[in-house]
């Protein structure tokens, strides 16, 4: 039931049943795998409720138990797919904080087991997947769309029509768009929204890529469109997970289309609900290391307020931070 929930989008409901099966488990049988998957799970809702201190916490329980059970330590090279997975979740939210050296070695590190123990798999893909997320947001759009290529060659046999697929079509339309070509990138987030919308239509990735396709639109000058699309994104956002890095994401892309529409009163409503966001998800950080780490990965939220003051007083500025 929870993983059902976890796929549509209800994650506080998900949340809700992994725990009773916690309970269960850890009453039960408290270190056998099925309760470590059932701790893999609430970390990585946590995950995507952006409280990613807590998520943390629960990933490294599963680390240090599955390397306990090979009875190997951290510095040793392991031989499980289990321990991939933890690395592939430590790894991820490390990525969210925006630690992205750590990331990357933990992403590494899941794909050397997984290319030893289970090559050409999903697993593979995965793992390629997301060290080409770790090059994209380094700026290395080539390194980016290799990993995403490669993921999608296992993917679309291993899994046609699965999240996994639609997520790397849509990894692929990122890098399109990112090096100007509009219209091929449109046609893989339509590609991708598609399978989406028939396998978990209310879900965070179908939010994002109704973003990344107002994006397009955005950046065609097409501002209205741009608009509903990411009007969209942000319905789905809100019933799923408003207090998310999603969320902050969204609503300062739209306040960006609104000042460029001159419309800066809706502008600043957006704004200050990311803005809102954006602090709720640093207090959920906890520690102040990573509540630095947040403000730094998402300061676009913050960084258009001058011009937005400005313009609201009718001082000259020069320009939109543009996110």
């Amino acid at each position: 039931m929870g993983y059902t929930l976890a796929d549509q989008g209800d994650l506080e409901e998900a949340l809700a049943y992994y725990q009773r099966a916690l309970e269960i488990g850890q009453a039960v049988a408290p270190l056998s795998p099925i309760t470590m998957e059932i701790v893999t799970n609430i970390g990585a809702v946590y995950s995507d409720l952006g409280e990613l201190e807590r998520a943390l916490d629960y990933h490294q329980q599963c680390l240090e138990y599955d390397l306990r059970a090979l009875g190997l330590d951290q510095g040793m090279v392991p031989e499980s797919l289990a321990v991939a997975r933890d690395f592939t979740n430590i790894g991820y939210v490390h990525g969210e904080q925006g630690d992205l050296g750590r990331a990357l070695e933990h992403h590494q590190r899941a794909l050397e087991i997984d290319e030893r123990l289970a090559p050409g798999s999903l697993d593979v893909a995965r793992d390629v997947s997301n060290i080409g997320w770790i090059y994209y947001d380094l700026g290395d759009l080539d390194r980016a769309l290799e990993g995403y290529e490669r993921a999608l060659a296992i993917d679309r046999v291993e899994a046609p029509d699965s999240l996994n697929t639609a997520i790397d079509l849509s990894n692929i339309g990122l890098v399109c768009r990112d090096r100007g070509d509009l219209d091929q990138a449109l046609e893989y987030f339509e590609r991708a929204l598609r399978i989406e919308e028939g396998v978990a239509p209310i879900s965070l990735r179908t939010a994002q890529d109704f973003s990344y396709i107002g994006s397009v639109h955005r950046d065609r000058g097409d501002l209205r469109q741009a608009a509903e699309y990411y009007l969209r994104a942000i319905g789905i956002d809100e019933s799923v997970a408003p207090v998310s890095i999603q969320m902050a994401t969204d609503l300062s892309d739209i306040a960006h289309v609104y000042y460029r529409l001159g419309d800066v009163a809706r502008a600043v409503q957006y704004l200050q609900r990311a803005v809102d966001v954006v602090e709720s998800l640093r207090v959920r950080a906890g520690a102040k290391r990573l509540q630095e780490q947040i403000f730094a990965a998402h300061q676009s939220a913050y960084q258009p307020q001058i011009p937005l003051a400005r313009r609201r007083t009718g001082v000259k500025n020069s320009g939109w931070y543009r996110p």
